[in-house]
């Protein structure tokens, strides 16, 4: 998958050192993981790309005395990595000033996260102190992954939760049922996020539950009749929004929402299109608008609207058209920062993702190639998007940056994968499996906004 660059950003190099293992009481195998793991983290981050010198080539000794000769192979950072017995240290030298940038030792022993975790964290620290922008690697995201064997009538799909990378994936869900659309409830700011919603198939309709990450526990997010689906909460934790078709036709409702004790209220509808299909709402990082997908004027396009303040609304708020470059458009996310809004739409027969940049006030294609492209979820820096690629035969995650002209595949094996939200740090994810969608079609006896 090749990626369309809105414009060129030059990669910062840094070289990583061999893994010092001063009391030589690590296996093979955990070194190399450390190293593959700081190399992903290092090569992967929008900001620094890593720097290849030939083994024959004799490195100079990690000291500031040293900064010529690592100006001449092209060095800007050097990353040295220490282990003495449990501590780990790592330290980057800055050859344009000699100066040491020491981030905190971690002490493996003292934890029961594992080697990943921490290097991770290390990372983002990294980045930060370099370059005043906290990376993505201590995040996390849903999926949901769709199952289908030759006994089975219908197919099933589970929630999972995985770090940034793929690694470490986690089943959440054991319905034995079609589970879709998982969103994490946004942490208070440092925090991990600890709950989400998804929408379950276990009663027949579609509803949304609310459920943990560490118990699995879930309860139902409202009563209300009719399907529920596709449910998002607001950056400020107090809002949840979702589609239903209580009044008969799919709009967009609104859940009045507090992070501990669940829902407040009963929920109100916020838009509605009598001759269209509603789909896809998320919010704005304010809380303030909503961008959801519509069929109301013939074909699926994404469109923007103000959150109605009245709890009765008189009349239907006018929605603002975003997507004009294609007809068929779906699973909006915008970003972090406010800035920008992916989405994934139908573009020469293929699904590809695009980036509506509010300040530059035009859209323009990130993805190119074969496969299917959907449900785009930002990161928390802006930078980063997760999405699904899907064909005939299977469907895959996909990490990929703005700065950088390829995407990375981050989940293998059986089962079709589909994103839905990214998180720790970052607040949203869509989607649904391609089964998923065929059921919410037969759910709402429409034509929705899939193909």
């Amino acid at each position: 998958i090749s990626i369309r660059l809105n414009h060129h950003h030059a990669l910062i190099p840094i070289f990583i050192t061999p893994l010092i293992d001063l009391s030589q009481s690590y296996s093979t195998q955990t070194l190399q993981e450390i190293e593959q793991v700081l190399s992903f983290d290092f090569s992967h981050n929008g900001m620094t790309s890593l720097l290849s010198i030939p083994k024959e080539v004799p490195l100079p000794n990690f000291v500031s005395t040293a900064t010529n000769k690592w100006k001449q192979l092209g060095a800007f950072y050097v990353l040295q990595t220490t282990l003495n017995h449990s501590l780990l240290n790592i330290s980057i030298l800055s050859i344009n000033s000699g100066e040491y940038i020491r981030l905190p030792a971690v002490d493996l022993s003292m934890s029961d996260q594992g080697i990943r975790q921490h290097l991770h964290f290390l990372h983002d620290i990294a980045l930060e102190k370099l370059f005043g922008r906290r990376g993505i690697t201590s995040t996390r995201f849903l999926y949901t992954m769709s199952t289908k064997s030759s006994t089975q009538q219908q197919p099933r799909s589970e929630v999972w939760v995985a770090d940034y990378d793929g690694h470490n994936p986690k089943q959440l869900t054991n319905e034995q049922s079609l589970c879709v659309t998982p969103a994490f409830i946004p942490p208070e700011k440092g925090f991990r996020s600890g709950n989400f919603l998804y929408v379950s198939y276990r009663y027949g309709q579609p509803k949304i539950f609310l459920s943990s990450l560490e118990d699995h526990s879930y309860q139902r997010l409202t009563p209300i009749r009719g399907n529920q689906l596709m449910p998002q909460v607001s950056s400020g934790r107090n809002q949840v929004v979702f589609i239903c078709d209580a009044g008969g036709n799919p709009d967009i409702f609104m859940q009045e929402f507090h992070p501990s004790t669940g829902p407040k209220g009963v929920p109100r509808q916020i838009f509605s299109a009598i001759h269209g299909t509603q789909a896809s709402p998320c919010f704005d990082p304010k809380g303030e608008h909503i961008a959801f997908v519509s069929n109301k004027d013939g074909r699926p396009r994404v469109y923007t609207l103000e959150v109605p303040k009245e709890t009765m609304i008189k009349q239907v708020p006018k929605a603002l058209l975003i997507s004009k470059e294609n007809p068929e458009n779906t699973s909006p996310c915008w970003s972090p920062d406010g800035s920008k809004l992916a989405y994934s739409a139908k573009t020469n027969g293929t699904r590809q993702i695009w980036i509506y940049d509010f300040i530059q006030q035009r859209e323009y294609q990130l993805t190119q190639g074969p496969g299917h492209k959907e449900n785009p979820s930002w990161g928390p820096n802006s930078l980063h998007l997760i999405f699904n690629s899907s064909d005939e035969q299977s469907s895959e995650l996909y990490l990929v940056n703005l700065h950088e002209s390829t995407a990375t595949k981050i989940s293998s094996g059986p089962g079709k994968k589909t994103l839905s939200f990214l998180g720790t740090y970052i607040h949203r994810l869509k989607l649904t499996t391609y089964e998923g969608a065929l059921e919410i079609k037969k759910s709402f006896s429409r034509n929705l906004v899939y193909s």
